[in-house]
């Protein structure tokens, strides 16, 4: 729920990427509002690109959308949802099958109306603006690893089959059962049989819950980049995009290197990142929430940030990496902060949890929300 909304980034060798802009740098889509998530990018024969995504649907569901660019760096055009189905449809995701014509996969949100969560398949225009003929279920939840749902599919063609990678069980928070399994078939359409060793990526003492992922092939190796937690940094970090190379078995299924399917050590993060505003425009990787974009400037080298009356205030933010780490700020003239106006730094964890430093009403604070609930830690009166 930030924006500018999908950063776009590119990488030659999948460990080392720079930011190179955003699908929708400016305006979101008009159907949509929020919980913009799952983008899939695909190109077709013609070298033409597309972003598949989800979104809620304004005064509606979640919804699988879709938007094109002539090169995958943008410009963007949005064509609108897709699918959007009475109980949401997410992790659109784009393959061709046997034949060559191009179908979408997603699944249907049943778990968030406690319901099965089937993974189904329809054919798309050949502009891949919307769908055509009749949608076919692949699979759903059945397996008792899976939980109440899977979801994230990914399918890449090997040995005569299409292996469908896929994501179940809890994705998210401290309590998270995320794994990855994998299923087989012929035909596109199916029938689908799960491998009996599932699930096939699990965590370890590094990451954990790691799951909906892009299967890919690189120079002869076979790698998912996929989302799991660092251990210990759920909170503040989130989920982090982990590189995790797997190899075909003498029986036809993949499976993971690194320690029987676990997700490889983190690669080092940037010791150093700065911003002395001495542009004329915000840095590309500064972030704000979707739904509330602040109004800000940028004059002599100094951030101008306008304060917000709600209570969630004016918030310009960059991803963290790490669990640990130092951040620091200069805030200018503080004493001549309005009656009723903070500023300060903080590391936003949700809506529920962020720890921060603020100036105001002649004092400097730490405070934390946790689990919704503020309390100052420490306080001195400012100079």
């Amino acid at each position: 729920n930030w924006g500018p909304t999908f950063p776009l980034l590119k990488s030659t060798d999948l460990q080392h990427w720079s930011l190179v802009g955003h699908v929708f740098p400016g305006e979101r889509p008009a159907w949509a509002d929020y919980y913009f998530w799952a983008p899939e990018i695909n190109h077709d024969a013609n070298g033409k690109t597309y972003v598949f995504y989800t979104a809620h649907q304004r005064d509606g569901n979640l919804a699988v959308g879709v938007a094109s660019a002539d090169r995958p760096e943008g410009p963007y055009t949005d064509h609108g949802p897709l699918v959007g189905q009475p109980d949401g449809s997410i992790d659109g995701f784009p393959v061709q099958d046997e034949k060559g014509q191009p179908y979408l996969l997603w699944k249907e949100d049943g778990n968030s109306v406690q319901k099965p969560t089937p993974i189904w398949a329809q054919r798309l225009s050949a502009d891949r603006t919307k769908l055509v003929g009749e949608k076919t279920e692949l699979f759903r939840n059945t397996a008792p690893w899976e939980g109440n749902l899977v979801e994230g599919p990914s399918v890449v063609r090997h040995g005569g089959y299409f292996y469908l990678f896929y994501a179940a069980n809890g994705c998210c928070g401290a309590g998270c059962t995320y794994a990855t399994g994998v299923a087989r078939a012929k035909s596109l359409l199916g029938p689908w049989e799960k491998y009996d060793r599932n699930p096939i990526l699990t965590k370890n003492d590094t990451w954990t819950c790691p799951g909906h992922g892009t299967a890919i092939e690189r120079q002869g190796h076979w790698y998912m980049l996929h989302h799991a937690y660092q251990t210990g940094s759920m909170q503040y970090v989130g989920r982090q995009g982990v590189l995790s190379e797997f190899r075909w078995a003498a029986s036809g299924w993949p499976e993971f290197l690194n320690d029987h399917g676990t997700p490889a050590a983190a690669a080092p993060a940037p010791a150093v990142v700065a911003d002395e505003f001495a542009g004329a425009a915000l840095g590309a990787a500064w972030e704000w929430p979707v739904e509330d974009k602040p109004a800000f400037a940028l004059r002599g080298g100094q951030l101008q940030l306008t304060a917000r009356p709600d209570k969630g205030g004016a918030a310009l933010g960059r991803p963290t990496l790490a669990a640990n780490y130092a951040a620091t700020t200069t805030l200018l003239n503080p004493s001549a902060l309005p009656a009723g106006t903070s500023a300060g730094l903080g590391a936003l964890g949700d809506p529920h949890n962020a720890l921060t430093v603020v100036a105001g009403a002649g004092k400097l604070q730490v405070q934390e929300l946790r689990d919704g609930k503020t309390r100052t830690l420490a306080e001195a009166a400012l100079p």
